[in-house]
């Protein structure tokens, strides 16, 4: 049985659905197959990829753009095998230009990344991350998958960073970024270079070189993951001046034209805070909640919990948004999924209070992740002694680096403090005036 010929003569009209080798094909999704009558030149051919090259590619692109059933999907898969099953898919996202389709770039939405993501299969997760350059904190990768990759790609560097089949390793994933830039000019390289020199993650922090890269990589490459980011710095002024216009308009069009979830998040974030648009918290939390419930986008399931913690936009459920900013940490590797669930430790909000592993967590997320929030709080839980032993000095300390390093205004209240009450330091009022001016103008 020929599926392509069928298609091809099908009298769509007077259809409803029609079967082909067990696959189920619905008549709106028919009416599409219309579109290809006008693009490729029919050739005798099968389901098995041995019809000729360029019919056999347009006729994947368009099963994969339609949203497959699991069931269906397990069909291709299992005649397929994994590595042919992802170079099918491969090819169609090549050819996304062809036909102005872009799902491959909001690949969380697409039904393949939920289909391998649930597989729990390694080498089927391991081979659609080489051939889409995506990474996801849930793939489990061996250590043998991780000496087959070359030992200076962007996917070798991802491993290191993240410990996936090797020891973790972020000082070696940064030199590798760099490098594959610089030598190679791999924009996925650039963009992840970029992220490391934001956060000064086992390098010298530099938040402006960084919004440049950003940007560069957008403009010349339209790299969306930079766009994102460059989105994001826009937002916050981080690197730049804040230019909350740009940063809406560059949202609009990241969601319009590539379907980017985080921008979509990022709308919702402008209703919540009433930027560009009038504040409107009932309709952001249910942004919120549909883009994390239906694209699995963390940026939204921590906005998400956001709403739920404080009861805005929505019934109050601090027990529900604990477990929302868990699974941002634990999941997703979020840093700021990390600081609040720590915050709900320490509060016991949402779960049962537990000081010490919230002084634990603050300690790793400012340590590993440079997070300037959960440094202040590690500062406050030895400042207070919650969940450790009281260190007065070192507390001082650290409200001084976090104010003068990056800029953090509680830090700088508490640095004020400190020295107007000589606590951890000696009392210094005209240093703690001039510094309260500074604080009362921020």
């Amino acid at each position: 049985m020929n599926p392509l010929k069928i298609l091809y003569n099908l009298p769509f009209n007077a259809v409803d659905q029609v079967i082909i080798n067990g696959v189920n094909f619905h008549k709106d999704i028919l009416k599409q197959v219309e579109y290809f009558k006008n693009v490729f030149h029919y050739q005798d051919g099968s389901i098995e990829l041995t019809m000729s090259h360029e019919c056999a590619v347009l006729f994947k692109k368009w099963l994969y753009c339609i949203h497959l059933d699991t069931d269906t999907m397990n069909t291709f898969y299992n005649n397929l095998g994994y590595a042919q099953f992802i170079n099918m898919c491969k090819e169609v996202r090549d050819l996304s230009k062809f036909l102005d389709i872009r799902l491959y770039v909001d690949y969380v939405k697409n039904p393949l990344y939920a289909y391998v993501v649930d597989s729990n299969d390694s080498d089927l997760q391991f081979e659609y991350f080489k051939a889409f350059n995506i990474y996801d904190p849930t793939f489990k990768f061996t250590s043998d998958q991780f000496k087959t990759l070359d030992v200076n790609s962007w996917h070798y560097a991802m491993c290191l960073k993240h410990g996936k089949g090797c020891n973790k390793n972020q000082k070696k994933a940064f030199e590798l970024y760099k490098r594959g830039w610089e030598e190679n000019k791999d924009i996925d390289c650039l963009h992840s270079y970029a992220r490391a020199i934001e956060f000064g993650c086992k390098c010298e922090k530099d938040e402006k070189k960084a919004f440049e890269l950003y940007k560069y990589n957008w403009e010349e490459n339209k790299h969306v993951k930079s766009l994102e980011d460059y989105i994001w710095c826009l937002k916050d002024g981080i690197g730049c001046e804040k230019d909350e216009k740009k940063m809406f308009e560059l949202c609009k069009h990241g969601w319009e034209h590539y379907k980017s979830t985080y921008c979509l998040s990022i709308y919702a974030e402008c209703l919540y805070n009433g930027i560009v648009w009038e504040q409107d918290k009932k309709k952001a939390f249910e942004l919120y909640k549909l883009n994390w419930e239906e694209n699995r986008c963390e940026h939204s399931l921590r906005g998400y919990a956001m709403c739920l913690y404080n009861g805005s936009g929505c019934k109050e459920d601090q027990k529900k948004a604990a477990e929302l900013y868990k699974i941002s940490w634990e999941t997703y590797n979020s840093y700021n999924g990390l600081h609040h669930y720590a915050f709900c430790l320490k509060n016991g909000k949402g779960c049962d209070q537990d000081q010490k592993k919230a002084f634990e967590l603050y300690k790793f997320n400012w340590e590993e992740n440079k997070h300037m929030g959960s440094l202040h709080n590690y500062a406050l839980c030895l400042r207070s002694g919650h969940g450790c032993e009281k260190d007065l000095e070192k507390a001082f300390e650290l409200f001084k680096m976090n104010w003068e390093e990056n800029k953090h205004k509680g830090s700088l209240y508490c640095y004020l403090i400190c020295l107007r009450e000589g606590v951890g330091c000696n009392v210094d009022e005209q240093e703690s005036n001039r510094l309260y001016r500074i604080y009362m103008d921020s």
